[in-house]
């Protein structure tokens, strides 16, 4: 046989022979090249390059065969699993990112944390005429940290909640929403025990991120804020209807502690609806009520306001109000979106039982406000909690791209009075103009002018603004 080759006279003939053995050869040695795991190369790899190096096969053909060898090999060295033989997941992956604010997320849903912040700075001017300057002081310019704060929250396993948040404004660190919860449980939903707002007032129960003004309306000051109590929360109709309800002792201070002779305590619930909710919160109305009554432990009242702007000095002030046995709020709220434009009401009154003294004083305040966004947004609704939400600019702030964030346009007129039954705490006016301008759903900066009267002595003229960023 290899005479009649040779006798055929051509080396091409004993090439093209070889080369065919060669390469038979190739797709049988990858199983005996994985037996060789000490080397660097498997045989079929080594005989390839000789064969390319001979110039019995050129470039492509190389390329080709030894990406179909390298296959081959990989198939054969891989054996053949099963569904029911593959590892079970365990469930330790965690996913660590951002969504206005850092969050660490266990995959298997078992925990899920946030840190975060907030830092407010303010600035003001104020003017007051001779006569209010002469009764409350405060002309002048100044500037604050009106909030400094620092936050940590989340869900451990399938039910415990918890939030442990801090302000540090005024270089003096206190609590803000310091509690632990359960949640999706049968009938209430969710339970919370610690330091917390009460359920009360939509102005209030709007997160301080989120309001429109930089200080909320002249009747916040009959809400009872944050207080150490337990709280019942829970939602019904697809989340259009919110229900809350309380009991809660009297801290007033920044610890949340309440233990005193004479310890003071109240219940407050909120109950609200949205008879229209479409366009996924675009188009909606609400309409809510809130009650609250202090058992008088104390015995003591005093209420006191500033106008619209935390650097302004108080202009209206009961003083100390005795003989108080008990105090009953009452509140109802209205609110709505309708694209670009948002409007928001609330009526507060504030009952006051004395077991002496003149007939029992009642006090009251209201406000109404409206807004409008120029570049087209709207302002979120948080049904979970029926409060306004984090409004988001469609096209964030960016040189390089040409866009300038989202743009508000706001006013708000409120009136409070603390004058009645031989009470004279002052009766006050404001009438605020508002501009903000949402760089991104994170940062804002926040423009006010506020134009504040007290009856019968004065009026104030007040320039402010506030540089926010919360993640």
């Amino acid at each position: 046989m290899v005479n009649r080759i040779l006798r055929g006279g051509g080396a091409w003939r004993l090439r093209a022979a070889a080369g065919a053995a060669l390469l038979a050869l190739c797709t049988t040695l990858p199983a005996m090249a994985a037996e060789k795991k000490a080397e660097k190369k498997s045989v079929a790899e080594q005989l390839l390059e000789i064969m390319r190096a001979k110039n019995m096969i050129d470039e492509q053909q190389y390329e080709d065969l030894l990406a179909q060898a390298r296959a081959e090999q990989a198939e054969r060295a891989t054996p053949a699993v099963s569904a029911a033989e593959a590892p079970a997941k365990t469930g330790s992956a965690w996913d660590v990112g951002w969504n206005n604010g850092f969050y660490v997320n266990k995959s298997d849903g078992d925990v899920k944390l946030k840190f975060g912040g907030l830092i407010q700075t303010d600035g003001a001017v104020v003017n007051e005429s001779h006569n209010l300057e002469q009764a409350m002081g405060g002309v002048g310019t100044g500037t604050e940290f009106r909030r400094a704060r620092i936050h940590f929250e989340g869900s451990v396993y399938e039910n415990a909640i918890f939030k442990a948040e801090y302000d540090f404004a005024g270089g003096v660190g206190g609590f803000k929403d310091v509690w632990i919860g359960l949640q999706k449980i049968p009938y209430i939903e969710r339970i919370r025990v610690g330091h917390m707002k009460e359920p009360f007032s939509l102005d209030q129960m709007t997160s301080d991120k989120y309001t429109t003004f930089m200080e909320r309306a002249l009747p916040d000051v009959f809400a009872p804020a944050r207080n150490t109590g337990v709280m019942i929360n829970r939602t019904f109709a697809d989340d259009r209807i919110y229900a809350g309800v309380g009991g809660f002792a009297n801290t007033n201070d920044s610890s949340g502690n309440a233990f005193t002779n004479n310890a003071n305590y109240n219940i407050a619930a909120r109950l609200t609806g949205l008879p229209l909710y479409a366009d996924e919160g675009a188009q909606l109305l609400h309409v809510g009520a809130s009650y609250s009554h202090d058992f008088g432990g104390g015995g003591t009242l005093s209420l006191s306001q500033r106008p619209e702007a935390h650097l302004a000095p108080r202009i209206v002030n009961t003083g100390t109000i005795n003989g108080v046995s008990g105090a009953d709020l009452v509140g109802g709220e209205f609110a709505g979106i309708f694209g670009p434009l948002s409007f928001q009401s609330e009526l507060i009154s504030s009952f006051i039982e004395r077991g002496v003294g003149p007939t029992n004083p009642t006090f009251w305040g209201a406000y109404g406000q409206v807004s409008w966004f120029l570049t087209g947004e709207s302002r979120p609704w948080d049904r979970a909690e029926a409060v306004f939400g984090r409004p988001s600019p469609k096209h964030p702030f960016s040189v390089k791209n040409g866009t300038w964030g989202a743009w508000e346009l706001a006013a708000r007129y409120s009136y409070l009075t603390l004058d009645d039954k031989g009470v004279r705490g002052g009766i006050a006016s404001d009438i605020t103009g508002g501009l903000n301008w949402y760089l991104y759903p994170n940062l804002r900066m926040t423009f006010n002018y506020v134009y504040a009267n007290r009856h019968g002595l004065g009026d104030a003229s007040i320039a402010e603004s506030r540089v926010q960023l919360d993640f």
